[in-house]
């Protein structure tokens, strides 16, 4: 068990920092990211690059992932003891266990092969479940410096300063999100830009920010846990690509949460860019 930190509320209030934050969850999640960000970056610049080796499902994996998963765990378990956690590397809750109470959702490392390569799109995610409903979004990008968030009222925040909304009409902005993953499968029949920058964290918040009017993606719940909440807040949501139906976690977890096509955009960009997309399948994802 690590050696008890002190209240980082307690410790704030005293110097009028408290106001920035609307919850002691959120405060705690973001000075934790920060210490999750600065092992990432170490390890990343450390001679000779991360260690990276493959999983059973040949997606890669470093000493690194397995590192800030762990330490994110350690702090939270230290404030909050009574919650739950979920991470990429070490699991955590299983179906079976139901979704009551607090559960933090960790991804350690979101774009695992960009961050293997050198390069600083990737980004350590923390999202909060309560009684199965995202409340509460961390999301820090190290190498570019920047942080998103909200929390159980929003609105969602990058660094900050800058408030975000999603776009309602993609006409403005003719650009989607679409990983190399989905790209295999499925051919598109989209008027605009198709860009995919190997993170799904990275093409929700461009989703939440408004610069993409779309992201398509095939998420396990640590992708999504920690941008879904300011998706949300930031007036979007995640669709199943098929029915439109917004995503019910707790619906989901009755399936093991398998991963399944699904689109994230504004509730009005939904039938606009499901039915410009002309997504015809290869073979069933």
């Amino acid at each position: 068990m690590p050696e008890k930190a002190s209240d980082p509320v307690q410790d704030n209030s005293k110097r009028g920092c408290l106001r920035r934050f609307r919850s002691r969850e959120l405060q705690i999640a973001l000075e934790t990211l920060s210490g999750a960000s600065a092992l990432c970056v170490e390890e990343q610049e450390r001679a000779g690059g991360p260690h990276t080796s493959f999983k059973e499902d040949d997606s890669p994996i470093t000493d690194a992932d397995r590192e800030v998963e762990k330490m994110i765990v350690d702090r939270l378990g230290t404030f909050f003891p009574e919650a739950r956690f979920l991470g990429e590397e070490y699991g955590g809750i299983k179906p079976d266990d139901g979704l009551s109470g607090d559960i933090w959702v960790i991804d350690p490392i979101d774009g695992t092969t960009n961050y293997a390569l050198g390069l600083s799109t990737y980004a350590c995610s923390i999202g909060l479940l309560r009684d199965g409903e995202p409340v509460l979004s961390a999301v820090a990008f190290p190498r570019v410096g920047d942080i998103y968030h909200c929390d159980f009222k929003g609105p969602s925040w990058r660094n900050k300063r800058e408030r975000m909304t999603v776009a309602h009409d993609y006409e403005r902005h003719q650009f989607l999100c679409v990983p190399s993953s989905i790209i295999k499968w499925y051919h598109f029949d989209f008027p605009g830009n198709i860009r995919g920058f190997g993170s799904t964290v990275y093409h929700l918040t461009l989703v939440a920010r408004g610069v993409a009017s779309g992201a398509i993606v095939r998420p396990f719940l640590w992708d999504i846990a920690g941008a879904l909440p300011m998706l949300r807040a930031a007036g979007g949501d995640l669709f199943a690509l098929k029915t439109g139906e917004p995503l019910d976690i707790v619906r989901w977890s009755k399936n093991g949460f398998q991963p399944f096509p699904m689109i994230a955009c504004s509730p009005k960009n939904y039938p606009r860019l499901s039915s410009v997309l002309k997504i015809y399948p290869v073979e069933d994802v």
